[in-house]
């Protein structure tokens, strides 16, 4: 008994010191200085999807920043579940409130049976993309960027060996809930992971346009529940890289209860979550998961693009 005591003993404290270890890594790459973003005239074009479903309470302020980007060529592609989701009325009035025309707004038209979603959604609005777009970025209706955070995309992407740029996501609450601390210990102990094996995070990603086409993701998210987590190995396997940028780990101030704290989990979770799910035309959606099931089958099939 008490050989296996000390067994325990020994295993906790070598994990911690693991943990340590990784933090420490993780902690020096975030203190590292951002280098010179590129210029107006480097800046390669680009395309930005946003996937919607729901009344989410940061998307005004998601489109919002998304518009104000400080980027010269980049378009932006709404794809909404359906023309009577909430995300839809929220989308039209933040739009009416700028002069750009920089956008598209699309419905979803026939999800496949083979895949999630948001894989779906992603897929319609690849199609969609010019030739001329050398990279293809993502974020999440609770995603909040910056005014350089495409361009610093960009600039990190400017790396031959570099196929995709990934940033995440850190809670920082403005209340002090027991939830939203356990959520927030919760999602740190998970960036450190997802840093150091390289895993993206699809709420601040984005993709070489060369990439998806030489490791043919178009066709791996055909058959996939998501789209991110995948990126390392495809990736990998045509000699590119996911890279993390530090400046690219995006705010979210949402609060948490610990009665919420598990269904968030649980949506966190892909393999949580099913390809399809329907769309509640009779009940308003209540919450906005971009990250989960962002798109659901929809009897409208008409894509509208903005000509203000």
């Amino acid at each position: 008994m008490d050989s296996l005591i000390v067994g325990i003993i020994a295993i906790m404290c070598v994990s911690v010191v693991i943990q340590a270890w990784l933090v420490y890594g993780f902690a020096k790459r975030v203190r590292r200085p951002q280098g010179v973003l590129l210029s107006d005239d480097q800046c390669p074009k680009a395309a930005v999807i946003l996937c919607l479903r729901g009344g989410d309470p940061f998307l005004s302020r998601c489109i919002d920043a998304l518009l104000a980007q400080k980027y010269p060529r980049y378009k932006v592609f709404f794809v909404v579940d359906h023309p009577s989701d909430p995300s839809d009325s929220i989308l039209r009035a933040v739009l009416a409130r700028h002069e750009k025309n920089n956008f598209e707004i699309q419905y979803l038209n026939d999800p496949l049976e083979t895949c999630s979603l948001k894989c779906s959604s992603i897929l319609q609005a690849y199609k969609s993309v010019d030739e001329q777009t050398e990279f293809i970025a993502q974020l999440d209706a609770d995603t909040v960027c910056h005014q350089t955070w495409l361009r610093e995309l960009a600039t990190a992407l400017d790396d031959e060996s570099v196929g995709a740029v990934t940033g995440n996501r850190w809670y920082s609450p403005d209340s002090q809930s027991i939830g939203a601390l356990v959520r927030h210990v919760w999602n740190a102990a998970a960036i450190v992971q997802m840093t150091w094996y390289r895993i993206a995070w699809g709420g601040s990603l984005a993709i070489k346009t060369s990439a998806i086409k030489q490791a043919q993701l178009d066709t791996k998210w055909a058959s996939a529940l998501c789209e991110d987590t995948m990126l390392t190995e495809q990736l990998g396997s045509i000699g590119k890289r996911v890279e993390f940028v530090p400046g690219l780990l995006m705010v979210n101030r949402e609060d948490c209860t610990v009665r919420t704290f598990m269904p968030w989990e649980n949506r966190s979770e892909p393999l949580a979550v099913g390809p399809h799910s329907p769309h509640p035309k009779n009940s308003p959606a209540t919450t906005s998961s971009s990250r989960v099931s962002p798109c659901t089958p929809s009897a409208m099939t008409r894509s509208v693009t903005s000509a203000r």
